[in-house]
């Protein structure tokens, strides 16, 4: 069984929240990365009662983004604390798939206040809020490597 890795310090009463989420990269090696509030961050989100979390990630990929992948690559788990708006504090349960697009030119994503950008591995390490999704781009670069 894999050691899940977890992030943040647990302040208050948190909630376990899991999330789907995708490292998806372009020829060149750059990330596909949603902007919000001027931080990257790995598209994806919470996976619905009735969904796995292969399905929540193709779901929140196209509502993010526009595009379709293919085939998906599990990563692995990391978890993180994290204080929401929405909800309050809570426990992300991230689960982390490898994946390219299959779609060229996106379709009109539902959640028009987030922002797309392509980036380096580097820029996205060290412009992004979650140390979570930090380790899941680290793993995709160790995978590559090896």
């Amino acid at each position: 069984m894999q050691n899940v890795p977890q992030f943040g310090d647990p302040k208050g009463d948190f909630k376990d929240r899991p999330g789907s989420y995708a490292v998806i990269q372009n020829e060149l090696g750059q990330l596909l990365t949603v902007v919000v509030r001027e931080r990257f961050h790995l598209p994806g989100g919470g996976i619905d009662n009735d969904e796995d979390p292969e399905a929540a990630v193709r779901r929140e990929i196209l509502e993010e983004t526009g595009y379709t992948v293919g085939p998906l690559e599990f990563v692995g788990q990391a978890n993180q604390f994290l204080q929401t708006k929405d909800i309050g504090p809570v426990n992300k349960l991230g689960q982390y798939f490898k994946a390219r697009i299959s779609n060229q030119a996106p379709i009109e994503p539902i959640e028009t206040d987030h922002e797309l950008k392509w980036v380096t591995p580097d820029e996205f390490l060290t412009s992004t809020a979650h140390d979570f999704h930090k380790w899941a781009v680290g793993m995709v670069k160790t995978q590559e490597i090896a």
